[in-house]
């Protein structure tokens, strides 16, 4: 690899890691809303102060699926934060995973001295794995956030239906 490439490939790095941390983030905060608007029902349920049951069937057919779209928000938003560790490159040491697995400091040291000297395409290949990642995570929250979307959207149908029945 030119040493053009390898430095666009460092600064794309650079890029990838700070878009996967923008992704985190805003899986993060969206799981913890949907969490609480899901919890919210869910203790409402229990407490018997409100149920889906209790509507028209109009209406509580579209309650539900409001809620079954809610639930599936909440499980695309639980796959964008799960972590991934699987070893991608078994031949490379290349993170935290691999190195538990070495059983003294003797050992990791050699790894480390292998691995430094095998510089050649480290970067591209985190590069390629780190942007499959990211692609992965974006893609779960934009699924949830059209699945939040349509949750809401059943959810104003619900009380429309609620109201032009109690007309």
């Amino acid at each position: 690899m030119t040493e053009d490439a390898r430095q666009l490939a460092v600064t794309m790095l650079q890029h990838t890691r700070e878009d996967l941390a923008k992704a985190d983030t805003k899986a993060n905060i969206l799981f913890a809303v949907v969490g609480i608007v899901a919890g919210g029902l869910f203790a409402s349920a229990l407490s018997d102060k409100w149920t889906p049951v209790e509507l028209t069937f109009p209406a509580e057919a579209v309650a539900w699926l409001a809620i079954l779209a809610l639930l599936a928000a909440l499980v695309l938003l639980g796959l964008a934060i799960f972590p991934r560790i699987k070893v991608r490159s078994p031949r490379r040491l290349t993170f935290f995973g691999q190195v538990r697995t070495i059983a003294t400091v003797a050992e990791l040291e050699d790894e480390l001295e292998r691995e430094a000297s095998r510089t050649e395409n480290r970067d591209a290949e985190q590069l390629l794995t780190l942007s499959k990642i990211a692609w992965i995570k974006y893609r779960l929250i934009q699924a949830a956030l059209i699945s939040a979307a349509i949750a809401l959207g059943f959810g104003v149908c619900a009380g429309i239906v609620v109201v032009v029945v109690a007309i």
